[in-house]
């Protein structure tokens, strides 16, 4: 007798356990399903954009008139969007980005080698995982403003496009 009380006890802590477990994957559908629909990233316009600030703009800002113009903004979303991204530029971070920010780089050569890195100054929750990033090459124009944008790729990365505004 004692013995059948035990296994419906036993019995129905399986059956809750089952069914909180159940519920939780239906919420994480849930999660995932809302965070997807909210990772939609939107270019912004120069007009719109913000500068930003001084102290987050590390490197080539020293205007020289034989240098490329480098104008990149940052995307509004909403994954990632209360976390800096970098700019890395031949190899040296020169800006971090916070979204719907835009910046100006001055860049001594035609094709630099340029990623966008999870911002390495990072702490609390936006200094976990990251993605890897690829390194990307663009030909600048001499003559004109090179406009680029950062965005979320395919495949789950930030990456920087050109961009007509």
């Amino acid at each position: 007798m004692l013995y059948s009380v035990h296994m419906k006890i036993i019995s129905s802590a399986v059956g809750l356990v089952s069914l909180l477990l159940s519920g939780c994957n239906v919420l994480g559908g849930v999660a995932i399903s809302a965070s997807a629909s909210g990772s939609e990233f939107t270019p912004v316009s120069l007009s719109d954009a913000k500068q930003v600030p001084s102290d987050r703009l590390l490197a080539y800002q020293e205007n020289i008139p034989e240098y490329r113009l480098l104008i990149v903004t940052r995307d509004k979303g909403f994954q990632g969007g209360g976390c800096f991204v970098g700019l890395e530029i031949n190899g040296v971070l020169s800006g971090r980005f916070d979204p719907e920010e835009s910046a100006r780089f001055y860049i001594p050569s035609s094709e630099p080698a340029m990623r966008v890195v999870p911002d390495p100054f990072a702490s609390g929750l936006c200094s976990l995982g990251g993605w890897p990033p690829a390194e990307q090459r663009y030909v600048l124009s001499a003559s004109s403003e090179n406009i680029f944008r950062i965005t979320r790729g395919s495949r789950g990365r930030f990456i920087l496009l050109p961009s007509s505004r």
